[in-house]
């Protein structure tokens, strides 16, 4: 139903956009009916929002005069949460995809996470909800120092998630039997 373009203000994120109704009935020929998915609003452009923000918007006109709905407004609710920085220290690092009687030491062998969070989130966010790889399947153990390191698990409410001090760490292999 959604036709819009709305941006919330620095320091600021659009959690929600909400219609209500979220359906609208049309009538016309059966024909037309079934080629019909949705239904368009008219374009609702807003700009740098800091609050939850509600109104009305029209819903498009049909292009057919045999097509008809049965409103021609929808209420939108908008919901804006403020964001903020947050680090995690100390996440480990789980190895995958050593080969059998193959241990290393990953250096450093924790690592930090940044990213940025929705306060009213902030303080339920922890390491529990991350999982970082080094995943082992495509190294070159006589020539590779370095493992790439990939987030296979975090929460989908954060964005903008940085590896420190960076995206590899070196290893050492204690063990080959």
């Amino acid at each position: 139903m959604g036709n819009n373009d709305v941006k919330s203000a620095k320091r600021f994120d659009i959690k929600e956009i909400i219609f209500q109704p979220d359906s609208v009935v049309i009538s016309g020929p059966p024909s037309l009916l079934d080629t019909i998915k949705y239904w368009k609003t008219q374009k609702l452009v807003l700009r740098d929002l800091s609050q939850d923000f509600e109104g009305t918007v029209p819903l498009a006109p049909p292009d057919i005069y045999t097509l008809s709905l049965d409103t021609t407004n929808v209420f939108y609710t908008i919901k804006v949460e403020e964001f903020t920085e947050k680090k995690l220290t100390d996440i480990p690092i789980e190895i995958n995809n050593l080969p059998k009687g193959m241990s290393v030491f990953l250096y450093p062998p924790t690592i930090t996470l940044q990213f940025q969070v929705g306060i009213s989130e902030f303080e339920y966010i922890n390491q529990s909800n991350f999982k970082i790889i080094a995943d082992f399947s495509d190294i070159d153990f006589t020539k590779d120092k370095l493992i790439r390191l990939s987030v296979a698990q975090q929460p989908l409410t954060i964005k903008s998630l940085t590896i420190l001090p960076q995206n590899s760490v070196e290893f050492i292999v204690m063990n080959n039997k």
